[in-house]
């Protein structure tokens, strides 16, 4: 068989695409294995972040609170739109028994009535959040989702979350949210015979001072 001597100039040519074609795809395949993805948010809780609780009963109001945050915990953002926002990871533990009622009796009667001998840590664990915050000094309201646990029963609420950023150094995550003591299967506390009635509803709001990581 006789080749044309042009075959020779087009088959070296294919052979040189295609060796060419096999180190643009094993480049781009280093790349992608060694390219950082894009980096989530991610803060630490700070001492200084707090909880409290307001409530009511058939003669007055109450408020309780945890002013100050002993545990050593993260909350992250990811970056990746997912369908129903953007997926959080990381929450709060927090101490029973680190509620003040400022009002001994009343402290007392917060600490049976949540059941802290059988279950010492209430949890806010966080879902979602809605859009990634602009972090900014002007505080920004975006809505999301949180996992509450009381007394070994958890409950997911929608939450609307208020966000601002002072300085890169420090980010602060706000919340609050209605609940009621029947969510999580407890009686709402009383006292005198019955006199003294704690009602159903309740106030939880949270804020958070945090660091980014």
């Amino acid at each position: 068989m006789i080749f044309h001597p042009g075959f020779f100039t087009i088959f070296s040519a294919l052979m040189i695409i295609r060796q060419f074609s096999i180190w643009v795809l094993l480049f781009a395949g280093i790349h992608c294995a060694f390219s950082p993805a894009a980096p989530n948010y991610r803060w630490s809780v700070l001492k200084s972040s707090h909880l409290r609780v307001f409530g009511t009963t058939n003669v007055n109001k109450f408020n309780c609170d945890i002013s100050e945050y002993a545990a050593l915990d993260t909350i992250s953002c990811n970056k990746t739109k997912l369908k129903e926002g953007y997926t959080m990871a990381g929450g709060l533990q927090l101490d029973v028994k680190s509620f003040n009622c400022h009002n001994p009796i009343m402290t007392s009667d917060l600490r049976k009535t949540l059941k802290s001998k059988d279950y010492p840590y209430l949890y806010v664990r966080f879902i979602n959040i809605a859009k990634l915050p602009d972090l900014k000094p002007s505080a920004e309201t975006i809505g999301g989702w949180v996992e509450i646990e009381i007394a070994g029963v958890v409950r997911r609420f929608d939450m609307q979350y208020t966000i601002s950023s002072a300085s890169a150094e420090q980010v602060v995550l706000s919340g609050k949210r209605q609940l009621l003591f029947s969510d999580f299967n407890i009686t709402p506390p009383s006292r005198l015979g019955g006199m003294i009635k704690v009602n159903n509803e309740l106030e939880v709001s949270f804020t958070l001072q945090m660091r980014p990581v």
